[in-house]
């Protein structure tokens, strides 16, 4: 049933255009519904039989999902909606100024500001690094093992060093989003960092998995437009970008089930094949919502809902899983691998895309308020993002993956990668010439001379105002960064 899907294209599309006049505020929003509209909306419209007869659909059975397709693409609309509203529900209660964003930009490019991020830069670089040898070293392989081993071979060999490995190594999204607004050769140094991790954490260190290498590309993207002003110009450049991120993820998709034994060579023909994008609206990650219907085809009937299990998972995220009697569950997404059958290994996870994931873990449709609550949720981060020092550099460098596991439905990796990285950078900010706590200070105390510069002027006449001589206006650049 096509309806459905085009109501799912038409509210995204709403909100997408009723925020096109402040992009760099609305940001995420626009990125996950964007999203949201095009795996939910867009590809199930236009190819239906396809995606019913796809061999690349091989996690599903014909005999289950024959009935479930319809009520599935609502449960999508119901999704959207409601994310949709309790956005808006957010936006319409907090309302506060825009001003504290514009102090965020000044405090940034003054002196000290740019102090911190140069520490930053160089900090989060050195611990990339680090996670990168602790990776080695937890696999207790030489390199050259390591490069030639399959996909799995070599994971959680050392669980708590390949864990802390892979914390360490988020820090590889701060360089390259914070290098924009340094000068030009830490723009480069960030460029070239990114690259150069992209291509050592898929083939190498974390071999096939593509949320990583795409978070750290689409982070250059996120700097561009948070660093300049839209244009429309700059608005098709980033549109481009955007399609490029994604025809890249469907083609490392490909790769990645060739990579084992093959050459460079033969690896880059594979990504640049016109056969690798023959089928690519019905290929991952334009398919996810097909991972819906296979959890309402499976869910209750085949297998019982998950019971909130991977919220529990939050609650109790400092546990170790799979203890006896531990009150952390095990993994749900590697749960709805083994349910779709197509786990071989307990490094498979299957991930049962944003309405899915609510689906199987808050009893089907008696979970639909839940997507009012995550409205309400993601819509405080992305003003967090627009009130926060902290926040805009560490969030603004890992929105791209944010924004990715959002659309797959990992809420416990997205908690735990956040919550790793802000507490990390906060205190490693305490060690550099300025702090995050200082410059939030510096940020507030901005946003109330302006304030109180406003309040001195004592209107004379229509259009005319006044200063009043014992009111000492605060000096303020004349050039920001924000409006560079």
């Amino acid at each position: 049933m096509v309806v459905p899907h085009i109501l799912v294209i038409l509210v995204c599309a709403g909100v997408c255009f009723a925020s096109r006049g402040a992009l760099r505020a609305n940001l995420l929003k626009c990125s996950i519904f964007a999203g949201l509209g095009i795996i939910h909306g867009l590809v199930p419209a236009i190819t239906p039989e396809q995606l019913r007869n796809s061999g690349a659909m091989h996690l599903l059975d014909s005999r289950f999902t024959t009935g479930v397709r319809t009520p599935a693409a609502w449960y999508a609309l119901a999704c959207v909606t409601l994310l949709a509203l309790g956005w808006m529900m957010y936006e319409g209660w907090d309302r506060r100024s825009q001003r504290m964003n514009q102090a965020i930009y000044q405090v940034i490019a003054s002196q000290r500001g740019r102090g911190l991020l140069v520490f930053l830069f160089w900090a989060s670089a050195g611990l990339t690094l680090l996670g990168l040898l602790l990776q080695l070293f937890s696999s207790g392989a030489t390199i050259d093992e390591f490069i030639a081993a399959s996909r799995f071979e070599y994971r959680s060999r050392d669980a708590i060093l390949a864990i802390i490995s892979g914390h360490l190594m988020s820090f590889g999204f701060i360089p390259g989003f914070i290098g924009f607004f340094l000068p030009s050769r830490y723009r480069t140094l960030g460029i070239a960092f990114a690259l150069a991790l992209t291509l050592l954490l898929f083939f190498v260190f974390a071999k096939g998995t593509r949320s990583l290498p795409l978070g750290l590309l689409g982070g250059i993207g996120v700097a561009y437009v948070m660093r300049y002003p839209v244009t429309a110009k700059r608005m098709v450049m980033i549109g481009g970008g955007g399609a490029a991120i994604c025809f890249l993820a469907i083609s490392l998709y490909e790769v990645r089930k060739v990579m084992a034994g093959a050459s460079l060579g033969e690896m880059a023909t594979k990504a640049f094949s016109m056969d690798t994008y023959q089928d690519s609206l019905v290929s991952d990650p334009l398919n996810y919502h097909e991972y819906l219907v296979a959890a309402m085809a499976n869910i209750p009937d085949r297998h019982p809902y998950f019971d909130g299990a991977t919220y529990r998972r939050i609650l109790f995220f400092w546990m170790a899983s799979g203890w006896e009697n531990s009150w952390k569950p095990e993994d749900t997404n590697i749960a709805f691998a083994h349910i779709l059958g197509s786990a071989v290994t307990q490094d498979v996870t299957i991930p049962p895309s944003v309405p899915g994931d609510i689906y199987v873990n808050f009893w089907g449709w008696w979970g639909l308020p839940a997507f009012l609550v995550q409205g309400l949720f993601l819509a405080w981060i992305n003003r967090k993002m627009q009130s926060s020092v902290l926040w805009f550099v560490i969030f603004g460098a890992m929105c791209s993956r944010f924004v990715l596991l959002v659309l797959r439905g990992q809420p416990y990796d997205l908690f735990v990668m956040m919550l790793f990285v802000f507490i990390a950078s906060y205190a490693i900010s305490w060690f550099g010439p300025y702090s995050f706590s200082h410059a939030q200070r510096d940020a507030r105390r901005l946003v109330c001379s302006w304030a109180a510069d406003r309040r001195s002027r004592v209107p004379i006449s229509r259009g005319n105002t006044i200063r009043p001589a014992r009111v000492v206006s605060p000096s303020r650049p004349a050039r920001s960064i924000a409006h560079t």
